[in-house]
């Protein structure tokens, strides 16, 4: 099967716990539940239902189930290396509900370097 992704990842200098909280407050995930419904807001929105939350000294994510804007999965993440801690944000979506698409030629007078 055929499946489009989106993977963002950011290394800082800081403690894991105060990377995931910030990462998970931005995101609308705080607190997140087996179970909960969520929408993050940003920086795209995002709505599902959280399938898996895992917690411990070396890393912690939440698995949220996609309906919107496709039907897919969202992995969002961290994990802490020595003295820095990995965020990181991952979609998967089958290719033909993916939201992201080739963008196709438009049909009308704009110039070509408008279209973009």
């Amino acid at each position: 099967m055929k499946a489009a992704s989106f993977l963002v990842m950011a290394s800082v200098e800081a403690s894991h716990v105060d990377v995931w909280e910030r990462l998970t407050e931005a995101l609308d995930l705080a607190g997140a539940n087996v179970g909960k419904e969520s929408s993050p807001q940003t920086p795209e929105k995002l709505s599902g239902i959280i399938e898996h939350v895992e917690q411990d000294d070396r890393q912690r994510y939440i698995l949220l189930r996609l309906s919107q804007p496709a039907p897919g999965i969202a992995l969002v993440g961290t994990y802490g290396v020595g003295d820095a801690t990995n965020a990181s944000m991952a979609l998967l979506w089958r290719r033909r509900s993916s939201p992201f698409r080739r963008p196709q030629p438009a049909i009308c007078a704009i110039p070509q370097a408008a279209q973009l």
